[in-house]
């Protein structure tokens, strides 16, 4: 026969046949080594053309039988030569012989198999046919190894030749599967089926220039061949098989999930394409393994702490379950609702991502009322559909997602169960799942699909969305800012579609959180009330942006500048217009102008326009502004004058605009007696400050005009100049700079009738005109107006208060001057029975004086500390937090107790105008390292009663020094905050145990400084790190640092000075002592492993923690120590909403057993 003809080229008789037992013993599973002597006898023949031409002489006398040529043939040895074969060709596959060797030994025992008898002589040995399916992955080893190859020709030309080779491979496999008839019961028929399913999922198309179109028949071929395995001995679908089916996508699914190579989403494609052609054609037979598949995609936990990975398993999982029928895409979907609430936390990440992909996808769909032309009963039966030939060569080529490459459906989905689950979810430990969760809220609120619009309604529109609100309010006290960015988000939605929400309450939230510590919270939070501000031009409205964003201006993230002043650009700059008398005119600019007016905010606009000068690419601040606010100075319209002239007053600094005739004219209508009408004394103030900025674009025909014109109005002294008397001479002075000796002359004449005549109003006028005098002012005057202000007890309010700022006027133009009124203008402040005029002035005159003579306000700061104290009159509070907050940003002062704790204190000041400039200054310009070494101090003083030792004239209360505190603690550092712990520890605890006597009370001082420092140590803000993001690698190493530092700190530190405290109060009793035992159970709850051994050796401590357990539960009782107007963040631990396993029993304590021992259960 020409077959043993062409075998014997093998020279089989010489091969070792106790080679040939190893390998049939050894099942095929290793591949020893071929003897060296048959190896030699090998390399002397043609055994690739051995091969072929046995395959060919086996395809043309099909009457073979295992009968007859076991008698002439060594099948065994033929059989382990073949496996030898195809094993080395898969270890050398880039060797174009062994590759191509493999190939003919595989279709050579594949016509072995397909001799009858074949199983009698155990020709067909499952694991051998196993093996020979690995060559099937011959052309995906190639292409991954091929990747970085730069001759992608020669990849692509031996590839196509791999795969016509790899056809009649196929072909003649399918033959052999035919008859071999496997079931899910035979061994390896997952390796197979495993090995079948690699030839319809290699992307090597996509990467090098492959014939598709064999490709196609390849996979069709495939495709038949695992129909077949689907399928009993009875032709019926075996429900088995097509579980191992499914099993078998399982990996494949997780593994193109994870990878995010371009080519891994059509590989996708693909096989959802496949899952889901496969419970089309076998219906409710492929059901079961079809749905726990899904679970499967959805309880694998290694990838789902990536973003990426949970985005790509969720779309996954959507477009698969797309394919279900109803009755289990129901039950698919009450099985989504209970994952969201698992309490495996990466089950519940994947579970809210799912869930924002199903309701995001059927808002983008808008059809569950209209089925598609293929109704999903369709799955529910058994009818076979065929699969195209070119189906999944086509998928290969599209670049859609895999919810696309699947039929289309229309299912209802439980909006409102899936709404109240991610309500539920906002309350979870993970941040991760909190911002999610809040971030699909907010899609959906924003989504008009009248389904989920109706379902929105009710599960949160009622009481005017007071659910919704409140999730949002509590979400900005989180302690994760993406959290906090993803509340703000949805308040802002909130106002966008209910304009009834728009009032005070909620406005006020949006503007607290501009001052948040994450610049991505503040930016949320301007950018919300900056669009409301466009589109809801409401005075509620514009008054929130000016105590909110427009106060950012000084933030030190530059962002968040810029995105103020793009909105002032908005609202001012590109909606300005001309002047016109239609009423229906442009009025955006104005009404935010009045506001700006109305609020004395105007050195806001001023920053805001320096900031759009500054910027090269926003040409805005022109000359095109200045003539269109040139048509409103109307002295018929007032309002728009004002409000012109303000604008007006930001930019004169920033725009040389030669043409100063509009503003002169308006001037004069101001000034002219002939009108006795009153004008708004604001007016003249404004136009003399721009025209002093424009004063070198002053004609010279009208320069001399209006500068007789200013010094006759300061001379006549016109009631209209009474409170602009110093802008008149400067802008005199600047029309003529080299001569000013009219000003000297001026001053010496009133200095002369105020010294003489003691005349009030001329030594007033003689202080004005002494600013822009070259001249000093005279002695004589200096004196008088010290003597007045000595005696200045019997003077109403007013005229006191003119004559500090005389004098302060005065103090500007000469040292000795300003040292010698500083001790009356201290005591003048200082004084609790002067009038507000006069403190008020007092004050901002010793401010100018530090900004030209800094060592002699250093000298009085305790006069300026009482400016800060709580019983001082609010007005001069804020008046002194804002000068003092100006000083330390120019660095005239440095903020050094006693100032420091004063400063500090106003804090927790109950004015917010009094507390906002302290917390911007500490919040954003005070160095965390003064923060740091004042923190121990700041808790003596605060805690201290009120006396002549400390630095607080009241008693402040509980919640305003913890309030305190938090601001602090959260400018400090991780490494600042453990440092702090101890020092707590050490200089108070510690410090307390070695200075009292047992059984003798503490000092009412120390008692007082002990309670803070033991609330201070129990706060959120020194607990151990909460459980870190599983998203952020960096963040879990850092935390798990962090914990092993504050574990040790505690064992070493605090733990043995609540030791030592707690032996010497034990006798006393009281507050003092209740609160050590709360701190103990606190510390025994966080640190158990690090600290247990040292609690345990005081027994009646032990006793103690056990009674209070007992009495009030497990857990520790804290005060509620967090930031209540959250100008950073609140870290207060969330709610127990999330789904735990159960508790375990509390049980109970065995009777005549130690108190040590009860406490360790």
């Amino acid at each position: 026969m020409q077959l043993i003809k062409e075998l014997r080229v093998l020279n089989l008789e010489t091969l070792d046949a106790e080679w040939t037992e190893r390998m049939f013993d050894s099942e095929f599973l290793q591949c020893e080594e071929i003897p060296s002597d048959y190896e030699a006898i090998l390399e002397n023949e043609n055994i690739q053309a051995a091969l072929e031409n046995a395959i060919t002489a086996l395809s043309d006398d099909p009457q073979f039988s295992w009968a007859d040529l076991s008698n002439i043939l060594e099948y065994r040895k033929l059989l382990a030569l073949l496996f030898y074969f195809i094993d080395f060709g898969h270890k050398n596959v880039f060797t174009k012989e062994y590759r191509d060797r493999a190939l003919s030994a595989a279709r050579l025992y594949y016509g072995f198999l397909s001799i009858s008898g074949y199983k009698a002589y155990g020709i067909y040995h499952p694991q051998l046919l196993t093996c020979s399916l690995v060559c099937f992955n011959f052309p995906r080893v190639m292409a991954d190894y091929a990747e970085n190859c730069n001759d992608v020709r020669d990849v692509s030309r031996e590839l196509n030749r791999l795969v016509k080779q790899l056809h009649l491979l196929i072909w003649d496999l399918q033959k052999v599967m035919r008859d071999l008839q496997l079931q899910p019961s035979d061994f390896n028929f997952d390796e197979i089926l495993n090995s079948l399913l690699d030839v319809t999922n290699t992307p090597i198309s996509l990467k090098f220039n492959i014939d598709k179109l064999e490709l196609d028949r390849m996979s069709t071929v495939v495709y038949e061949i695992m129909d077949g395995l689907m399928h009993g001995p009875d032709a019926a679908p075996n429900a088995i098989a097509l579980c191992r089916l499914y099993k078998l996508l399982l990996p494949r699914f997780l593994a193109v999930s994870n990878d995010s190579r371009p080519f891994s989403r059509t590989v996708r494609a693909a096989l959802a394409t496949y899952a889901g052609a496969l419970l089309v054609q076998y219906g409710d037979v492929a059901l079961q393994g079809y749905s726990i598949l899904l679970q499967h995609l959805c309880h694998h936990i290694p990838g789902l702490e990536r973003l990426e990975v949970r985005t790509s398993r969720a779309g996954l999982v959507a477009g698969l379950a797309s394919a279900l029928p109803q009755r289990a895409h129901a039950d698919f979907l009450a099985w989504l609702v209970r994952l969201v609430a698992s309490a495996r936390l990466q089950h519940r990440l994947i579970g809210v991502e799912l869930v924002s992909k199903l309701l995001m996808d059927s808002t983008m769909n808008q059809q569950d009322d209209q089925p598609h032309a293929t109704s999903p009963n369709a799955f529910q039966g058994n009818e076979d559909v065929t699969q195209d030939d070119s189906g999944v060569a086509e998928l290969a080529d599209t670049e859609h997602d895999e919810r696309c490459t699947l039929e289309a459906r229309a299912y209802s989905l439980p909006y409102s169960q899936f709404l109240e689950a991610l309500a539920q979810r906002v309350c979870d430990v993970s941040g991760t799942i909190r911002s999610r969760a809040l971030r699909t809220i907010t899609e959906c609120v924003r989504s008009e699909y009248p389904r989920l619009r109706q379902a929105v309604l009710s599960a949160f529109a009622q009481q005017s969305w007071a659910r919704a609100i409140a999730l949002a309010a509590r979400c900005l006290s989180d302690d994760r800012a993406a959290v906090r960015r993803e509340a703000v988000t949805l308040l802002d939605t909130l106002l966008v579609i209910d304009d009834a929400l728009l009032n005070e309450t909620n406005l006020g939230v949006l503007v607290s959180v501009c001052r948040d510590a994450a610049v991505s919270v503040r930016s949320a939070a301007v950018a919300a009330l900056g669009e409301r501000a466009l589109h809801n031009p409401l005075p509620a409205v514009f008054d929130a942006f000016l105590a909110g964003p427009v106060r950012q201006l000084s933030d030190p993230e530059t962002k968040v500048q810029e995105q103020v002043v793009m909105f002032v650009r908005e609202m001012i700059f590109n909606r300005l217009q001309p002047y016109s008398s239609d009423e229906n005119w442009n009025v955006l600019p104005w009404p935010f102008l009045a506001a700006f007016v109305r609020q004395n905010m105007r050195r806001h606009l001023q920053k805001a326009c320096a900031i759009l000068a500054a910027d090269h690419k926003a040409v805005c601040v022109n000359h095109r502004v200045v003539d269109i606010l040139s048509t409103h100075l109307r002295l018929q319209d007032e309002t728009h004058a004002l409000q012109s002239l303000a604008f007006l007053s930001c930019l004169a600094r920033h725009v040389d605009y030669p043409e100063t005739d509009f503003l002169l004219d308006f001037y004069n209508d101001l000034v002219d007696d002939a009108k006795p009408t009153q004008h708004d004394e604001r007016l003249l103030p404004l136009t003399l400050e721009i025209l002093t900025e424009w004063s070198s674009r002053v004609k010279d025909e009208r320069r001399d005009k209006l500068r007789s014109s200013l010094i006759g109005l300061v001379r006549e002294a016109r009631p209209v100049v009474a409170a602009c008397r110093g802008a008149c001479m400067t802008l005199a002075a600047h029309l003529h700079p080299t001569n000013l000796q009219w000003a000297t002359d001026l001053m010496h004449i009133y200095a002369a009738h105020a010294v003489a005549d003691a005349e009030f109003e001329a030594a007033v006028c003689a202080a004005d005109v002494s600013l822009v005098a070259p001249s000093p002012p005279p002695a004589e005057l200096v004196r008088q107006l010290m003597s007045w202000v000595a005696a200045a007890d019997d003077r109403d309010a007013a005229t006191r208060g003119r004559l500090i700022a005389a004098l302060g006027r005065l103090c500007l133009r000469s040292r000795a001057t300003a040292a010698e009124a500083a001790p009356a203008l201290a005591e003048t402040l200082s004084c609790r029975t002067a009038p507000l005029p006069a403190r008020l002035n007092s004050l901002l005159a010793l401010a100018d004086i530090c900004t030209r003579y800094t060592c002699i306000l250093e000298q009085r700061l305790d006069a300026v500390c009482v400016g800060l104290e709580h019983e001082t009159p609010p007005e001069l509070r804020r008046a002194a937090a804002r000068a003092l907050t100006r000083l330390l940003l120019g660095g005239y002062l440095r903020l050094r107790p006693p100032l420091y704790f004063k400063y500090c204190a106003l804090l927790a000041d109950d004015q917010p105008e009094v507390r906002e400039p302290a917390e911007y200054y500490v919040s954003c310009c005070l160095p965390a390292d003064a923060i740091y070494h004042h923190l121990v101090d700041c808790v003596r003083q605060y805690s201290a009663p009120a006396d002549s030792t400390t630095a607080h004239s009241h008693e402040l209360p509980t919640e305003a020094r913890h309030l305190i505190y938090d601001v602090m603690l959260q400018r400090l550092s991780t490494s600042q905050r453990l440092q702090t712990q101890c020092r707590l520890a050490r200089e108070l605890l510690a410090a307390a145990a070695d200075h009292c006597e047992e059984g003798e009370p503490l000092p009412a001082r120390t008692t007082a400084a002990l309670l803070d420092a033991i609330a201070l140590l129990s706060g959120p803000r020194m607990r151990p790190p909460r459980r870190p993001d599983p998203d952020d690698l960096t963040e879990r190493v850092t935390a798990n640092i962090i914990s092993h530092k504050m574990k040790k700190t505690v064992a070493e530190v605090v733990v043995p000075a609540v030791l030592r405290l707690y032996a010497r109060l034990r006798p006393t009793g009281g507050e003092l002592v209740t609160r050590l035992v709360r701190f103990a159970i606190d510390l025994l709850t966080d640190y158990r492993q690090e600290i247990e051994e040292l609690i345990q050796i005081d027994e009646e401590l032990v006793e103690h923690v056990h009674e209070f357990q007992q009495a009030e539960g497990v857990t520790s009782v804290n005060a509620s120590l967090g930031n209540a107007r959250n100008l950073v963040t609140s870290s207060a631990a969330p709610e127990v909403d999330t789904p735990l396993t159960a508790p375990p029993r509390t049980p109970r304590a065995p009777r005549n057993v130690s108190a040590a021992k009860r406490l360790r259960m």
